[in-house]
């Protein structure tokens, strides 16, 4: 599990650390401990946290939580204003 969340990340150009330090900045409020441990996590398309089946994988449409708060405009912008 820890692998696929790896090669994800990997693939999409996603620095974990770096994606929490720019939804820090907009979202002061959320403990940035909380949202690095949050970058290990699976989300559905609304961003609902996600459990992987007896098999140890996620359901279709799942996606990392990272590569769903990259997606989000204001994390984009100000993450590329950190760069």
């Amino acid at each position: 599990m820890r692998a696929q969340l790896d090669q994800s990340l990997k693939r999409e150009g996603i620095d974990k650390e770096l994606l929490a330090k720019a939804i820090h900045q907009i979202r002061p409020d959320l403990d940035q401990n909380v949202l690095l441990e949050k970058m290990n996590s699976w989300v559905d398309a609304n961003g609902q946290r996600v459990q992987p089946d007896d098999k140890g994988e996620f359901r279709e449409g799942s996606i990392p939580y990272a590569i769903f708060a990259a997606r989000n405009p204001d994390v984009s912008n100000t993450k590329s204003q950190q760069l």
